[in-house]
């Protein structure tokens, strides 16, 4: 493994795009694995205790490897990119909320299908069910779904990745693999809402019932501050507005609609389509290219 990491790190680097969106599903594949594997090489070290057990550990490593499951994943449920490079943000996540949570051979395959099983629910508009997700990751329904409510006990229902952080991790597996170079940015951002102007440093905090009830109040903000709160978390609204309307094209929408439009997008950013909430913002933005309310 130490001579092929060699051949990879001394052989020609294959250039990606700078955006995770324009990458090939089969690069993001290879990155994803890569750094799984990394964490594994280092993780099997640790030797493992009763009080470490989780729902996700399996009595044995698995007879197929990281890449040829993540291969497989893709193959048989179309995968899409954003859930499966929101895996590494769920790791993170589980490891803060989970500290004696590690990934390891007895616990990657698991907790990769269950991540998937939630984050393409989460995350896209069209996933499988838990049956079909359960037959390709090769274990029963009612332990995957028994993994799942574990998943989202231990995420917190923390799903909805922002851009800018898959973004993040995309440029650090590109860094971290040793074959592949990053592109430069180009001049305006791919983004559709997420213009990407500078690293983002940390993620959003979640807003609080107290701000919840400031944004909707009667009266007690300015319209300014209604609309950092419906923008919040970082995004600045102008620079929002101005990505809708060259998204948009020539859809005569007046300034007004256009605001309208906007904080339903922005209310439905990080809202979980599958888990009781309307994501919205697909919807609104084809409303805004097809020109009607």
């Amino acid at each position: 493994m130490k001579d092929e990491a060699e051949a990879v790190e001394e052989g020609p680097k294959v250039s990606l795009p700078w955006a995770f969106i324009d990458c090939e599903i089969d690069s993001l594949i290879e990155l994803v694995a890569h750094m799984l594997n990394k964490l594994l090489e280092h993780n099997d070290q640790v030797v493992l205790t009763p009080s470490a057990l989780t729902r996700f550990h399996s009595r044995a490593p698995p007879g197929i490897s990281v890449l040829d499951y993540l291969k497989r994943i893709v193959k048989y449920t179309n995968l899409e990119k954003l859930p499966l490079l929101s895996l590494l943000a769920y790791i993170d996540i589980t490891c803060t909320n989970l500290p004696t949570f590690t990934l390891s051979s007895l616990t990657v395959h698991r907790f990769v299908i269950s991540g998937i099983t939630a984050g393409s629910k989460a995350l896209c508009d069209v996933f499988c069910t838990n049956v079909h997700y359960a037959k390709v990751g090769g274990i029963r329904v009612g332990e995957l779904n028994a993994l799942e409510r574990e998943f989202l006990r231990v995420t917190d229902w923390d799903l909805c990745v922002p851009a800018e952080l898959i973004q993040q991790y995309y440029s650090s597996l590109i860094r971290s693999h040793g074959g592949f170079v990053q592109s430069g940015p180009p001049e305006k951002s791919p983004f559709t809402v997420f213009p990407l102007e500078g690293p983002v440093k940390n993620r959003p905090a979640k807003r609080d019932s107290g701000d919840e009830n400031r944004a909707s109040g009667s009266g007690s903000s300015s319209g300014k501050d209604e609309a950092d709160d419906e923008g919040g978390e970082g995004m600045e609204v102008d620079m929002v507005k101005d990505e809708i309307r060259v998204r948009s094209g020539e859809t005569g929408k007046t300034e007004k609609e256009v605001e309208s439009l906007l904080k339903e997008v922005l209310r439905g950013k990080e809202r979980c389509f599958y888990y009781g909430c309307p994501s919205g913002e697909a919807d609104i933005l084809d409303r805004l290219h097809s020109g009607s309310e």
